[in-house]
């Protein structure tokens, strides 16, 4: 059975569900059968290429190059969400990162650097109709000189091969993750840890695979993870209470460290 919308706040209108289809995430055969028998109301699939919102799951091999070759057989949009992934898996965002191209894509938060700013990219083709006026793109930011100019830096900046920022991010990210799966190891803590170094996420699962938002929402368990988070905060440790964990380029060895002792004396405790 197909998952089922659920409003995530009030005041959605009942109505506001008619033009989606919810799939499982990483599933071929929810994808090949939706196609399959509805496909003429398929005008677009959006997705983040990795799961972020959601224990950062990673899509399993070929699942994006099997939404895009669907899309693309079907004549829909792969649009992707790459406002978390977006130049923080790589100068590119996940889709240089797994060499997949969507129709669309939208980014923001790290592309200026902190400052506010929102970008959809796209082909030549479909973004021409912005530029003709066939489709409206109105903002009362639009073009804002301070954001833009901190987009132009950030860009220039991530782009640099000298600096290789985004080497760095995923090269501290995994150690860390190395290093909290080890703990986890050492304690049979219970722990999950994945994705790709710069963003990864961390919950409480007792080795259960989170490979989907179903298998997320039945298998976490958010209070242990609480715990976890205030502990860690008596530590000086601050981390976010999603379960979502960011490196940036202000982090350095020494922060990596001090992180993993205070997850190591934390997870003692928990176990007792």
């Amino acid at each position: 059975m197909l998952p089922q919308p659920e409003p995530m706040s009030q005041g959605v209108a009942d109505n506001s569900e008619s033009g989606l289809i919810i799939l499982p995430w990483n599933n071929f055969e929810a994808i090949k059968t939706v196609f399959e028998e509805r496909g003429d109301e398929i005008a677009a699939v959006i997705t983040e290429p990795i799961m972020c919102n959601t224990n950062c799951i990673m899509p399993k091999p070929g699942y994006l190059e099997h939404l895009k070759e669907s899309c693309d057989r079907n004549d829909s949009l792969l649009i992707f969400d790459e406002v978390i992934t977006g130049f923080r898996v790589n100068s590119g965002g996940a889709q240089s990162f797994f060499g997949i191209t969507p129709h669309l894509a939208t980014f923001a938060k790290a592309a200026a650097g902190g400052f506010p700013v929102s970008i959809l990219t796209g082909s030549k083709e479909i973004m021409s109709l912005i530029g003709a006026g066939t489709v409206m793109h109105g903002g009362t930011l639009n073009a804002n000189v301070m954001s833009m100019a901190a987009t132009k830096s950030s860009m220039e900046h991530l782009s640099d091969k000298e600096i290789q920022t985004n080497k760095k991010l995923n090269d501290l990210g995994q150690r860390l993750m190395k290093g909290l799966q080890d703990i986890n190891s050492r304690l049979e803590a219970g722990m999950l840890i994945q994705g790709p170094g710069s963003v990864f996420a961390v919950s409480f699962t007792d080795g259960k695979e989170v490979f989907d938002y179903r298998s997320h929402v039945e298998n976490s368990d958010p209070d242990r993870y609480a715990v976890f988070v205030s502990e860690m905060m008596k530590r000086g440790i601050r981390i976010n209470s999603r379960g979502i964990w960011f490196l940036s380029e202000s982090h350095t060895d020494m922060d990596i460290e001090s992180t993993l002792s205070a997850a190591s004396e934390v997870l003692q405790s928990m176990a007792l």
